[in-house]
């Protein structure tokens, strides 16, 4: 339940409409849906850091100690690794530096699963980091699509679909013409 819910303080919405942070309020409503042992689970995996070298080389220490929180919250950092680069993720990102990051620590990642005794989700992340290095997608399957990690996000969500088929078509229109003047003749 903690894997499914693992961002849930980072973009869930709770009953005073805000996210983003785990207030002790937000915390106890976690809590009262899903009890207080997944959520420490949930709450760890919001304030632990991961995306760089440095990060996962600390857990080399905590993985040899025979805490089973710190085991679950490491799993769970992997296998959101694992789901995030599934079907092309990152390179559809466009200008993501998904290559930078697999280079600075994919090896650290695999190399984490296997000492938690995971050798399937090693092999795993093995195979999606050398799919995505391997990639070389034309730019034009990424440059001409916009995404919601380039506008803030709680402005992109209240966007009606409408919006933001707008703003997609706008921003196409543009890339291909090159001009904002025709965008605003078709207007």
């Amino acid at each position: 339940m903690a894997g499914l819910l693992h961002a849930a303080y980072t973009v869930g919405y709770f009953q005073d409409q805000r996210h983003g942070s785990a207030t002790p309020t937000h915390r106890k409503e976690l809590q009262a849906s899903i009890g207080e042992v997944v959520e420490v689970l949930v709450f760890n995996y919001n304030e632990s850091t991961w995306y760089k070298k440095e990060h996962l080389e600390n857990y080399f220490e905590t993985v040899k100690e025979n805490n089973s929180n710190i085991k679950n919250l490491i799993l769970m950092r992997l296998a959101n690794e694992l789901e995030d680069y599934l079907d092309y993720g990152m390179v559809y990102r466009g200008t993501f530096p998904f290559r930078e990051r697999i280079n600075a620590y994919g090896n650290l990642a695999i190399e984490l699963a296997k000492r938690l005794g995971h050798l399937q989700l090693a092999e795993e992340l093995n195979q999606v980091f050398q799919i995505h290095l391997d990639s070389n997608l034309p730019k034009i399957v990424f440059t001409n699509q916009s995404s919601c990690f380039q506008l803030p996000a709680l402005k992109w969500l209240k966007k009606s679909y409408l919006e933001k088929l707008q703003y997609k078509t706008r921003k196409l229109i543009t890339q291909w013409s090159g001009t904002k003047n025709q965008i605003e003749e078709l207007s």
